[in-house]
C-alpha cells in the first residue's frame, strides 16, 4: 500500500511538472509564434514613433477598493446655537489605483543613421520579439534554478527590461498613486424637525502622489507564494524525498 500510494504520489508530480515546464511554456510560445507577425508590425510603428521624441512607457501596478461604515456623527452647523444640524457618516469608499513610467530616449542619432533604416528596424523587431539576441538573459535563463531566485526577487525582471536591441535609454520610474474617498452622510435630525435621513451629503476627497523609485539592484522580498508556486515546490520535493 505504502509503495502504491508512493507511485501515485510521485506520478501526479511528474505530471505537474511535465505540464509548468513543458506543456505551458509550448503553448505560450505557439499563440506568440500566432501573433508574430501582428507584434512585429506593432514594434517597427514603435521603433519610428522614436524618431520623432521620447516616449513614456506606463504599467499599473495595483489598483483596490476598500469600505466601512463608521457610523459616527458629525456637527455639519452649529451657529446659531439654535440651528445646529448633524449628520450621521454611513459609508466610507475608498479607491486607490497605483501605476509607474519610464520615459525612454533613443539614440541622438536615432533619425539618420544607416544602422536604424527601415530595413534595419524591421530585422531588429523580429529580433526583439523572438528573443533571439543572444545576451546574459539568455545565459541567465540557462542556469539551473534561475526560476527559483526571481520568484523572491528581481533580478530576471531587471535583465529582461535591459535586454535592448537599440540602446535606448531610461529615465528614473516614477511611482505614482490616485487615491480617491467618498464619505455619504446622512441628516441625523435638529430642533427644527426635520427627519433622520434627510439631507444627505457626499464628500469627494482625491490625494495625488508621485515619487522617484529606485530601479537598483539587488532586491530581494519574501512572497506569500501562489498556489501554482506550491505546488511546483511541492512536486520537486515529492520527486526528491520518495
Amino acid at each position: 500500500m505504502r509503495n502504491a500510494g508512493n507511485s501515485i504520489i510521485k506520478r501526479y508530480a511528474n505530471d505537474t511538472l511535465r505540464r509548468e515546464f513543458g506543456f505551458v511554456p509550448l503553448y505560450k510560445d505557439l499563440l506568440a509564434l500566432m501573433a508574430f507577425t501582428e507584434d512585429v508590425e506593432k514594434r517597427v510603428l514603435l521603433f519610428k514613433k522614436f524618431r520623432e521624441k521620447p516616449l513614456l512607457r506606463k504599467a499599473t501596478l495595483w489598483q483596490g477598493t476598500s469600505q466601512s461604515s463608521p457610523d459616527n456623527l458629525v456637527t455639519s452647523n452649529s451657529s446659531p446655537a439654535s440651528g445646529w444640524f448633524e449628520h450621521r457618516r454611513i459609508s466610507v469608499i475608498t479607491k486607490s489605483k497605483v501605476w509607474g513610467y519610464v520615459k525612454w530616449t533613443p539614440p541622438s542619432d536615432f533619425g539618420f543613421n544607416p544602422d536604424y533604416s527601415d530595413e534595419r528596424l524591421n530585422f531588429l523587431a523580429r529580433q526583439a520579439v523572438l528573443g533571439s539576441k543572444v545576451g546574459i538573459v539568455t545565459l541567465w535563463n540557462a542556469v539551473p534554478w534561475t526560476w527559483l531566485i526571481d520568484w523572491f526577487g528581481n533580478i530576471g525582471d531587471w535583465l529582461e527590461a535591459n535586454r535592448q536591441v537599440i540602446p535606448f535609454q531610461a529615465s528614473t520610474p516614477r511611482i505614482c498613486e490616485t487615491k480617491t474617498t467618498e464619505e455619504l452622510f446622512v441628516g441625523e435630525g435638529n430642533a427644527f424637525g426635520l427627519p433622520k435621513g434627510s439631507m444627505p451629503v457626499i464628500r469627494r476627497r482625491v490625494t495625488k502622489t508621485r515619487a522617484l523609485a529606485s530601479g537598483l539592484l539587488p532586491s530581494a522580498e519574501l512572497p506569500l507564494l501562489t498556489g501554482r508556486q506550491v505546488n511546483i515546490l511541492a512536486s520537486l520535493a515529492v520527486l526528491r524525498l520518495l
